[in-house]
């Protein structure tokens, strides 16, 4: 994680947004550090849940948040709006980098295993975002509207070096993930 904030800091001029929580029944000592290198690289810091497993989330978070120099973070537990709330408060100078989760496609909570992807939680917020615009221009039937959703959809997600509605495979390109400190 380290590396890769810092590469971002240093190769644009962006903004970066950073979405990151820690795994429950883990290393706790690393949670302080992950937490750090996030406030330290990032202009803004979104700490939520990514796997709490047996303990409370808030638990996590308060054990990362513990000591921070910089104040430049919020809290919010629930991932999928964590997320949105980056997605949506995003602007053209900012970089998003989504960290933690990688390609698990699972949120473990309670011993129960939930289906969660952040790349199909980016997918779900362009296609909204898409289908909002067109049903927007209400000058062609609602049947023109979807394919229009489904196509300009289609075209972002290329754009972003994924394989859009039908082929949900990993992918090294658009927003970032990676495990690890």
């Amino acid at each position: 994680m380290n590396t890769v904030l810092s590469s971002l800091k240093e190769f644009t001029n962006h903004k970066i947004c950073v979405v990151i929580g820690c795994g429950g029944n883990r290393d706790v000592a690393k949670r302080s550090i992950i937490a750090k290198i996030a406030t330290k690289y990032a202009d803004k810091v979104i700490f939520t849940t990514d796997n709490p497993r047996d303990e409370e989330p808030m638990d996590i978070i308060n054990q990362m948040i513990n000591n921070l120099e910089y104040a430049n973070y919020e809290i919010i537990l629930d991932r999928k709006e964590a997320i949105y709330k980056a997605l949506n408060e995003s602007r053209n100078d900012e970089v998003i980098a989504i960290l933690g989760k990688g390609s698990e496609n699972h949120q473990i909570i309670n011993g129960i295993y939930y289906p969660f992807k952040d790349k199909e939680v980016v997918y779900n917020w362009i296609y909204k975002i898409v289908y909002d615009l067109a049903l927007f221009f209400e000058v062609i039937p609602i049947f023109f509207t979807i394919i229009f959703a489904v196509v300009v959809y289609e075209w972002i997600c290329r754009q972003l070096g994924y394989n859009g509605l039908y082929h949900r495979e990993r992918c090294n390109r658009g927003f970032l993930n990676e495990r690890g400190v």
